[in-house]
């Protein structure tokens, strides 16, 4: 009975290894590629952004669409110079 700690230990040691080798097994072989990523970043941009040829109205018109979400969701964009102008030195 004293070593029914042992046993508990060894049980969750060894099912912590074999989900770590699962997960690395399915990461292999079902995660995409590098150049697939990319192919889906380049529909979802081509979906969601103005042709290249389009007027800058349309253009600055579909940028102002996604200025809301995600990284971009800002009162002033990322590379406006802080208040101060000295970046805080």
């Amino acid at each position: 009975m004293s070593r029914m700690y042992v046993r508990v230990y060894a049980a969750l040691l060894g099912s912590l290894v074999v989900a770590t080798i699962l997960f690395g097994v399915i990461w292999i072989y079902f995660s995409p590629t590098e150049a697939n990523r990319m192919e889906l970043l380049g529909q979802v941009a081509v979906q969601a952004l103005a042709p290249p040829d389009a007027p800058p109205e349309e253009q600055q018109e579909a940028l102002m669409r996604w200025r809301g979400r995600g990284l971009f969701a800002q009162d002033e964009p990322a590379h406006a110079p802080a208040a101060g102008g000295n970046g805080g030195t």
